[in-house]
């Protein structure tokens, strides 16, 4: 009997893949690590597993396009401020109740700064001021309430005197206080030229009280010469040494309401790192030259506050702390100057002074709206990608380091991206433009050989069908504003039709890399397909694999998981044959969550490819 030699069976192999993370866009797609998507919409982390975005719900439709949204308390609830078009309202804190409160602002995006309880709103043309006056809450431009200072004391009649305060930039009237004489009828101001506007007089009295004069009935002005003639001579003061005439006035300064009114981008900053001065800029009149103010008031910019950075062609972008301390000032790409500049704090002449130290000409920012603090690190925008400056104790410089790499396949695409805007909230750092939002979430770390920077890399997410150009954050939740004038949010799990944006319900889909399973000479046939589904939600997932000759559906399943402990599984076997790349889809298009955690693909190895 003629004996034969029976061939074993192929080994069936096993690839798992697990402990997924977040997208890569730049990688090559059959090099993209097996626990990150090259491809993939809608998805995030949320409590250590991937899980599709929650959908967004309207709460208000203003006129115009929302151009910033800030909340503030008053004595009786908390509202929020929204400047629409160029309308600015004050909106109850359930967004049912919007009421028109300031008229005529610039229809673009503003800057809001709350500080010492009033909220300074920069669109670009005039300031605003929103807080309490008197006993009401009410919104007034800066220069209507600007702080007055007393430009000189110890004047005699004739002139001299102690200067004593700056002009304020934004503040047109000044009060000169006088030593008086008993005479001299006429007082020169400090001042000729001075406006028509009303002119005060106060003398001191033998009680030590201020009697208040009226003019063209006590005294006249030469407002040309800058002259008050007293009808009646003051007199010297009944006090010695106190000065007993003030003089208030006003003389305008279009130049300087004009650079402090177009400004567009704020910070705050100070000596020793306290953060009770507001520094401006982004007058495009003035382009790189910032101006501060008072420590803590910020309706006093005194004029001698400025600072000229850098040359005129480069302009100051925005502003960033750095964590040793010092304030970035970030410029856009020159061929002729430093992309970054850091001012540091000092006492001079028993002033606080703050000195300038020129940075490097290296990667520039382009966005003022994408800044934000992440984990201790100051995140920008420029045309490379998002990057961080950290500071190195050892050589005292500061470094730029990419943070964006494996999206920067996608987003460095995406038109006018100048526009895009940032915020971070719980970790997470949000990067909209042109309906799309890119997710960093900081908790997850690695390095990335590839990445034009050293150092590490965060995970990032991507999500479509969000039109926001105005970002806020108000009681741990995010919101943002619109072109058409809507005020939309995040929905959380009490809200009903979690994955339904409005009408649409929420898409999204999670794509494998390129897998060819180690080897790019043989064949490969799939067996079984395993999709471990997350417990603890409810979920819905369609899974396809593509080929080279196209997609093949293979099952469509729901689970159901309430009551349930332990994860379900999807189990595929239906076989793909003799291929040499194949991509995995798993998707959801429906109003339900889709959440996996482990996917297992059992496999063979076959002879020699010969192509599909």
């Amino acid at each position: 009997m003629a004996n034969f030699n029976v061939p074993s069976a192929p080994a069936l192999n096993s690839l798992k893949i697990e402990n997924f993370l977040g997208v890569d866009f730049t990688t090559e797609i059959s090099d993209v690590d097996l626990r990150r998507s090259p491809d993939a919409l809608n998805m995030i982390n949320e409590e250590g597993y991937l899980e599709k975005r929650k959908g967004i719900k309207k709460l208000l439709s203003l006129e115009g396009q929302i151009n910033g949204i800030w909340n503030m308390d008053t004595s009786k609830e908390e509202v929020l401020i929204v400047h629409a078009g160029t309308n600015l309202y004050e909106v109850s804190n359930d967004f049912k109740i919007s009421i028109v409160i300031k008229t005529d602002l610039n229809n673009k995006k503003s800057s809001g700064l709350v500080f010492k309880s009033k909220l300074f709103i920069f669109d670009g043309k005039r300031v605003v001021v929103y807080g309490k006056f008197g006993d009401s809450y009410e919104a007034k431009y800066l220069d209507e309430v600007g702080y007055i200072p007393t430009t000189v004391i110890s004047r005699l009649p004739s002139g001299g005197g102690v200067t004593y305060e700056e002009v304020n930039m934004i503040q047109p009237k000044r009060i000169n206080s006088f030593l008086g004489d008993n005479s001299s009828l006429d007082y020169i101001l400090d001042a000729e030229n001075i406006d028509n506007s009303e002119v005060t007089v106060e003398v001191l009295n033998d009680r030590a009280e201020y009697d208040n004069l009226i003019e063209n009935q006590d005294f006249t002005v030469d407002r040309e010469k800058g002259i008050v003639h007293f009808n009646t001579q003051p007199g010297e003061s009944p006090v010695e040494g106190r000065d007993n005439i003030t003089i208030r006035f006003s003389k305008k300064n279009d130049e300087y309401f004009e650079q402090v009114n177009e400004c567009t981008i704020f910070t705050t900053f100070g000596y020793n790192g306290n953060n009770n001065r507001v520094f401006i800029s982004g007058n495009p009149k003035y382009p790189n030259i910032d101006w501060y103010s008072k420590v803590d008031d910020a309706t006093y910019f005194p004029d001698v506050n400025f600072t000229a950075i850098g040359m005129e062609t480069s302009p100051i972008i925005s502003y960033a702390r750095v964590n040793d301390g010092r304030l970035a000032i970030l410029k856009n790409v020159s061929d002729t100057d430093c992309t970054i500049y850091y001012r540091t704090s000092a006492i001079f002449n028993n002033n606080e002074v703050f000195p300038l130290q020129s940075g490097v000409k290296g990667i520039g920012c382009i966005s003022s709206n994408a800044n934000a603090i992440v984990q201790n690190e100051s995140f920008f925008l420029s045309n490379q990608g998002v990057f961080s400056i950290s500071f190195s104790s050892n050589n005292d410089q500061s470094y730029f380091n990419l943070r964006s790499y494996y999206i920067n396949g996608k987003l460095l695409n995406e038109k006018n991206l100048k526009n895009a805007i940032g915020v971070e909230l719980n970790g997470k750092y949000y990067l909209a433009i042109n309906g799309n939002v890119y997710v960093c979430d900081t908790r997850y770390k690695s390095h990335e050989k590839d990445s034009k920077t050293s150092g590490y890399q965060y995970e990032w997410y991507f999500w479509n069908n969000i039109p926001a150009i105005v970002w806020f954050v108000w009681n741990d939740e995010l919101y943002f504003g619109t072109k058409d004038g809507e005020i939309c949010k995040f929905k959380t799990n009490n809200d009903t039709n979690i994955y339904v944006d409005e009408d649409k319900n929420v898409e999204a889909y999670w794509k494998t890399p390129m897998l060819y399973f180690g080897t790019l000479t043989n064949s490969k046939t799939i067996r079984r397909i395993v999709v471990s589904h997350n417990p603890k939600v409810d979920s819905e997932i369609d899974m396809y694999y593509y080929l080279k000759k196209g997609q093949k559906d293979i099952v469509s399943r729901t689970f159901n998981t309430k009551g349930f402990t332990f994860p379900k599984v999807l189990q595929v076997k239906k076989k793909a044959k003799k291929f040499m790349f194949v991509q995995l889809e798993l998707q959801s298009k429906n109003p339900v969550n889709m959440s996996f955690i482990q996917i297992i693909i059992q496999y063979l190895i076959g002879g020699k490819y010969r192509g599909e």
